[in-house]
């Protein structure tokens, strides 16, 4: 008998995202695991189940958040720039390490690098509650230590974000010249 194979991260979001398309609460994973697909780099970490590291999932109800601060629709978010794209994600990621509620101190703050070189983000456990601060955001974690291979998914409410999101008016004219709304995102 062989052993089990682990889930990949994809996998994990893959059958999130496809549980939330019949699920009346469509709050799962849907954009999270369209944003992951579309960037070949984040595609092949997140799909290789031997990837130790841990992701901060934003829920779709975070990123409709997000989107409609930044002045965007939920088609708008696969029509970003990839690097763009790469950035935001990039941010959620923290590379190397797997951690779980319980690895963090009670009160501590665990300042932790993400996968966006030079940008971390704080992790802070009270009680049985978890949250994580960006540069200009933070996030509760709503559901925890969910296990994909070697690494660990943390869904959160909201999206981290390294820099302010300003939305752009000029976008829609098609000029490779004029950056996307969430450009000075990350």
């Amino acid at each position: 008998m062989t052993p089990a194979t682990p889930a990949s991260l994809l996998l994990l979001l893959g059958l999130v995202a496809c549980a939330g398309l019949a699920d009346a609460r469509a709050n799962w994973l849907t954009l999270l695991y369209q944003l992951v697909s579309s960037i070949a780099e984040i595609k092949a970490i997140a799909a290789d189940p031997l990837t130790v590291a841990t992701f901060l999932a934003p829920t779709d109800e975070a990123f409709r958040t997000f989107l409609a601060a930044a002045g965007m629709g939920e088609d708008e978010l696969a029509g970003m720039r990839p690097a763009d794209r790469e950035a935001l994600l990039k941010y959620h990621v923290v590379p190397f390490m797997a951690l779980k509620a319980s690895d963090l101190e009670e009160g501590a703050d665990y300042r932790v690098p993400t996968s966006l070189p030079y940008h971390s983000i704080a992790l802070t456990r009270a009680g049985s509650a978890v949250s994580a601060k960006g540069v200009m955001s933070s996030a509760n974690v709503v559901a925890r230590d969910i296990l994909a291979g070697k690494a660990v998914i943390q869904l959160i409410d909201d999206v981290l974000l390294a820099q302010e999101v300003t939305p752009n008016t000029g976008a829609a004219s098609g000029d490779p010249n004029v950056s996307d709304p969430v450009a000075t995102s990350v």
